[in-house]
């Protein structure tokens, strides 16, 4: 009950017992039979036959395909190797044994109507990944029991070379459609289509049983459009003593300008920036796929954690809400930032949030900067001042330090007007978060000014908000300044030397100043004859101001 199977070609090469190289080539006959005839006895090596494996064809496993004959071999895949001949021998039974080769195939299409059938003038949708899995003794081509195929500019896909058993087709949703019927082929199976959508079983025939030389032939794939969906939600300081916990309420301020993306298998598909009442809506999603939403700080550009959903879909995690699946033409609401800031950076005199502040975290021994959500140890604030360390579960425990680089017109150092209170300070589990000062922004009036410098910290520790950390800027006086020359009396067209001595009479090192020198009408600056401390250093020249610019005084300097 086995038919054999013609037109197959093989191919018998070696070396005959004269020592001349012998190559034939045959194809079988409607029975699958084959006879290479005429042939001289071998050397000690013997003849090799190699079958070339018909196209649409499975192999059995390994060498189980192959029959060595009378005359003894060496069975391979598609391959007898090491048949000995002698004179006047028949070497018969040299066997090649074929898995009944079945195959699948079908289309995924636009189907217009909705109703299962596909018409003429529905189209085929083009690389669209269906997956083939088998069971029951089933097998894909390359002898695995999953494979993958993708249509064709038609829509169409095919599966061949298959052994008997059992199988399930999925197609994987395409992007810019709406999952709609799928329907059997000739070897029947099971399909869904009490409801639709995203999911394999609601995009899957299964239990399609290919017998022996049989294939399955005709399954569908119905398609609909889909139509853009939006995502949406809000930004804001989240107020940690009033109102209601990472729900936005009247007295939360909203926060403009933060970049919100949306992400699809890593990379940002789409991205956009909240309005002056921190919402904000990307509405060019398409529908039936597993999108991921992070937040951006404007001023550095990094990733800010704990986001929260409320009311939408996904699932909040410490850098972003992933899984979100947003139906054809819905809009996911709710996927917002609340931000607990870990603190401000504030003028330590006017009480004003400090914009170009470089706030740096360092950690204990193992301590990267991959620990930190963002993956930076450094941020740089903006107008509002704002920093925030968010650490992953998996840092390291142990003594966490902060330092402030203050911009220019700031003294460098810890403040001396405000300063900080010593530390560690160690943070338990509760309570979390854990504010070091009530209010989310810089103390002002009678507020306390408290404040750490470094922390104690586990994995099992609440989240540090709201310290908040003063600099010093440079007061009226503290850089004292005097012009001097050795000359009185001059004529037109002297040269006249003269010297500026800027001394920091305070105790404290200031960094990013500028010395300015306005020199008197009628005289000109002279380029090239500039020196600080001796040593050469051009000013910026525009008419009769010169500047030199960025300079550090250390405590107590004269320059």
């Amino acid at each position: 009950g086995e038919p054999g199977l013609g037109l197959v070609t093989l191919t018998l090469t070696g070396i005959n017992d004269l020592g001349a190289p012998v190559s034939a080539t045959l194809q079988t006959a409607a029975d699958g039979t084959y006879l290479f005839n005429g042939l001289r006895p071998s050397n000690a090596g013997g003849y090799t036959i190699t079958e070339t494996q018909p196209s649409g064809i499975n192999n059995f496993p390994g060498v189980t395909g192959t029959h060595v004959g009378t005359s003894g071999g060496t069975p391979n895949l598609d391959q007898i190797a090491s048949i000995v001949l002698g004179s006047g021998v028949n070497s018969i039974s040299n066997d090649f044994r074929e898995d009944a080769s079945i195959f699948a195939n079908g289309v995924v299409y636009l189907d217009a109507n909705d109703d299962g059938i596909r018409q003429a003038s529905e189209v085929g949708i083009a690389g669209v990944a269906v997956t083939l899995t088998a069971s029951g003794g089933g097998r894909c081509a390359d002898g695995t029991t999953a494979c993958v195929a993708t249509t064709a500019a038609d829509g169409t896909f095919n599966f061949g070379g298959l052994s008997a058993g059992t199988y399930t087709l999925t197609e994987t949703q395409p992007i810019m459609y709406e999952d709609a019927r799928e329907t059997a082929g000739s070897a029947g199976g099971t399909v869904n289509n009490a409801t639709f959508g995203s999911l394999p079983s609601q995009n899957q025939i299964s239990n399609i049983v290919l017998a022996a030389g049989t294939p399955g032939v005709g399954y569908l794939f119905g398609d609909l459009p889909g139509i853009r969906a939006s995502v949406s939600g809000r930004v804001w300081i989240n107020t940690a003593t009033t109102g209601t916990k990472n729900a936005f309420d009247p007295g939360d301020t909203p926060l403009a300008g933060w970049i919100v993306e949306v992400v699809f298998n890593g990379a940002v598909l789409a991205s956009t920036t909240t309005g002056t009442d921190g919402t904000y809506l990307i509405n060019t999603v398409a529908p039936n796929y597993n999108y991921t939403v992070q937040f951006r700080n404007p001023a550095s550009g990094l990733i800010w954690g704990g986001p929260v959903v409320n009311g939408g879909d996904g699932v909040a995690n410490p850098a972003s809400i992933d899984g979100i699946t947003v139906p054809s033409g819905g809009n996911v609401v709710g996927l917002d930032l609340p931000i607990d800031p870990s603190g401000v950076v504030y003028d330590a005199v006017t009480r004003a949030p400090v914009a170009g502040a470089v706030v740096t975290i360092t950690g204990p021994t193992g301590f990267v900067p991959a620990d930190v959500i963002g993956g930076s140890a450094t941020q740089t604030t903006g107008a509002d001042g704002l920093y925030q360390f968010f650490l992953n579960p998996i840092a390291p425990s142990g003594t966490y330090t902060l330092s402030v680089t203050p911009p220019a017109g700031y003294l460098s150092g810890v403040s001396v007007l405000i300063p900080p209170t010593a530390g560690p300070l160690p943070i338990g589990p509760l309570p979390n978060p854990h504010p070091i000062q009530v209010q989310d922004s810089p103390p002002t009036g009678n507020q306390a000014t408290l404040y750490y410098l470094s922390f104690g910290l586990s994995a099992a520790s609440g989240n540090v908000i709201n310290n908040h950390i003063p600099v010093d800027p440079v007061a009226s006086g503290s850089i004292v300044m005097t012009k001097t020359t050795p000359l009185i009396n001059v004529a037109k067209g002297d040269m006249v030397p003269y010297t500026l001595t800027a001394t920091n009479v305070m105790a404290t090192a200031s960094s990013g100043l500028g010395v300015r020198d306005q020199i008197p009408p009628g005289f000109k600056y002279r380029v090239g004859s500039a020196t600080l401390n001796g040593i050469a250093l051009e000013p910026t020249v525009n008419a009769r101001m010169l500047t030199w610019g960025n300079l550090v005084f250390a405590a107590n300097e004269k320059k």
